[in-house]
């Protein structure tokens, strides 16, 4: 199928939280969907590739949301505690990166979650067309759930997966009062085996108004979004705050707390960056290799590996890479 495990940048696997290890199985009937989950599908293409993704040298699902989980790391463990509460089943996760940007770091196995990580097996394929293709090895009576893999969640997987498939059918998709995009959706494989081998088929527009002639599609409705989208810096940025305001017990979609844009939410400083004592970091990432120099301020913003700011620099609402021209002095 084209996504074959990365095995050359392991780190030694996390120890996962013992109470999520080892938490009961939920019980479900056994013609609801989850109970033939084959896999989690995390579909991360894109048309173009990103300024971010450009301007980082990695891949969108490498990127940290604290000091030591990134955004395929978080799938990963959200997908273990999921097969856990299936009664610890195995179950793959499948990560399909578009062929023009950089694969991610394949995080480790863990007891109950096989991970592979590859570019799309064809070019242009669309997200029905790769479903499809990513499913060829899975029984007709299983499902998949399929996710847009560049997003934060604020959820778990394990609720949101079975919120999904305690609504049955063969497809089972989620709404958004919010009007967010739907972000996961459960799948039927002999569903999706129908579409055509070869050519672009987009899911929303071409696909599903022909599959709902024939099987079963229903709808979950929900306030908000289990996730948001990381395509740009400004997203990037909302999802870290909203994920970062969630550990600390806060309300994520609070609009009216406009007094909190004066305090920092999070500071990410990834190991191997060397951030002088005296430097603030204000939401903000700096990631490994970079350089801060001392009374540096750096503010909502990403400061890449390969990028320097000199002592008493300010950056904000940017991606700093090697290239950046940082005029400004800093505050007075």
């Amino acid at each position: 199928m084209g996504l074959e495990p990365d095995r050359s940048e392991r780190r030694t696997p996390d120890l996962l939280s013992s109470a999520a290890a080892h938490r009961p199985a939920r019980t479900i009937p056994t013609s609801a969907p989850l109970s033939r989950l084959s896999a989690v599908i995390l579909l991360s293409g894109a048309v173009r590739t990103s300024d971010l993704a450009r301007s980082i040298g990695r891949s969108i699902l490498d990127l940290p949301i604290d000091s030591s989980t990134s955004i395929l790391r978080q799938w990963r463990d959200q997908t273990e505690t999921l097969a856990c509460s299936l009664g610890d089943r195995t179950i793959d996760l499948r990560v399909a990166v578009d062929q023009n940007s950089v694969l991610p770091r394949a995080p480790d196995d863990t007891p109950h979650v096989r991970v592979s990580v590859g570019h799309d097996p064809s070019d242009y394929r669309g997200t029905a067309g790769l479903i499809r293709d990513l499913s060829l090895n899975d029984p007709q009576d299983s499902y998949l759930l399929v996710a847009n893999g560049n997003q934060v969640l604020l959820e778990t997987l394990e609720n949101l997966a079975h919120e999904l498939s305690a609504r049955g059918g063969d497809i089972i998709l989620t709404a958004h009062d919010d009007g967010a995009p739907a972000g996961v959706m459960l799948v039927r494989v002999g569903a999706i085996r129908g579409v055509r081998e070869l050519g672009f088929m987009d899911f929303k527009e071409q696909v599903l108004p022909k599959l709902a002639q024939d099987f079963d599609v229903r709808v979950v409705h929900r306030p908000h979004a289990a996730g948001l989208p990381v395509r740009n810096l400004d997203g990037y940025i909302t999802a870290l705050t909203a994920h970062h305001k969630r550990l600390a017990g806060k309300p994520i979609f609070d609009d009216e707390a406009g007094s909190e844009q004066w305090f920092s939410t999070f500071s990410i400083i990834e190991s191997g960056a060397n951030v002088a004592a005296s430097a603030r970091v204000h939401d903000a990432v700096i990631l490994d290799g970079a350089q801060v120099g001392a009374d540096a301020v750096i503010v909502r913003s990403v400061v890449g590996g390969s990028a320097s700011v000199r002592p008493g620099q300010l950056a904000a609402d940017r991606v700093v890479d090697r290239s950046t021209d940082l005029s400004s002095k800093g505050f007075e």
